[in-house]
């Protein structure tokens, strides 16, 4: 059962790129990285990975005592605070490139981050990894690189900084996917199934 998104929130046509970025002052290529500070999330190989990229600045969410050891320095990060839910969307408009850099790690490969549902939803060009259902559910709509390879990694970012047109293309089919598989009535559908053949098994 997919974590699937409310894609009437993560609506692209209800938002004006330029006006998102300027709302969290962009300017310039930006990589967004939408998730959580954990070891699995690979945010450590995408810092040097975008850091390989000419112009490029990786934004992320974080807390106050997030990413301020001196080795994050090298990296050209934008610090952004952790923002609600609803503000999301914005945040996935004003990004030119999303990454979804997972690990391969036991932590990584029994979990799907919810963040790359969404997007797909506001049609975004993503960069993801190999691990867990990420290429069964980007299969045709996003680049894919092997987990921790930060030379993959810069490469995928620059292509499609260097080709907004196909990266664009890209966005579009991710958002299609997601209304044709991952809306949340498709959810339910799959959480009702799930628990009738479970419960169908529990009989005697």
């Amino acid at each position: 059962v997919p974590h699937g998104c409310p894609v009437e929130l993560m609506d692209p046509a209800a938002f004006d790129r330029e006006q998102c970025r300027k709302q969290f002052g962009f300017s310039g290529p930006v990589v967004v990285f939408p998730g959580t500070r954990r070891t699995h999330k690979g945010v450590k190989p995408l810092a040097k990975a975008v850091a390989r990229v000419a112009g490029a600045r990786l934004a992320v969410l974080c807390r106050p005592e997030d990413f301020i050891q001196p080795e994050w320095n090298e990296f050209p990060l934008i610090r952004l605070p952790l923002i609600p839910y609803a503000s999301l969307p914005a945040l996935l408009a004003a990004a030119d490139v999303v990454a979804v850099p997972q690990l391969d790690t036991p932590a990584a490969s029994h979990q799907m981050p919810m963040k790359v549902y969404d997007a797909m939803a506001m049609a975004r060009p993503i960069v993801a990894t190999t691990v867990s259902d990420l290429p069964k559910v980007l299969e045709g709509c996003a680049r894919l690189v092997p987990p921790g390879d930060v030379s993959a990694l810069a490469k995928a970012i620059r292509d499609l900084l260097e080709h907004p047109a196909e990266a664009q293309t890209l966005g579009t089919r991710a958002r299609q996917r997601c209304l044709q598989h991952y809306t949340l009535d498709h959810v339910a559908a799959a959480l009702q199934e799930a628990v009738r053949a479970a419960c169908a098994q529990s009989l005697p």
